[in-house]
């Protein structure tokens, strides 16, 4: 028999390994941006969000409950100064 009639081992090719990365990281950012897409579509269509310097029109209550430290005194000068800032 002879070795020249067998056919070499095929081996991948370098291009068509780096098609292949190349698809798979097309792929990744395609999912990552649809898993994103609904969070900046929310905070895009949410008009009530308000802007720096605005006045809230309504309650804006934290989605987490959190505790601010002050002491007795200094937390009841603070309420005092704010219930004279209110304009009558």
């Amino acid at each position: 028999m002879d070795d020249s009639s067998k056919k070499p081992a095929e081996k991948k090719s370098p291009k068509r390994f780096i098609w292949l990365n190349l698809w798979q990281i097309v792929l990744l950012f395609i999912v990552a941006f649809i898993f994103a897409l609904p969070s900046v579509i929310s905070y895009a269509r949410n008009p009530s969000i308000p802007k720096v310097g605005d006045i809230a029109q309504e309650n804006i209550i934290a989605p987490v409950q959190f505790e601010v430290i002050k002491d007795p005194d200094s937390l009841e000068a603070e309420q005092h100064a704010v219930i004279r800032a209110v304009p009558e």
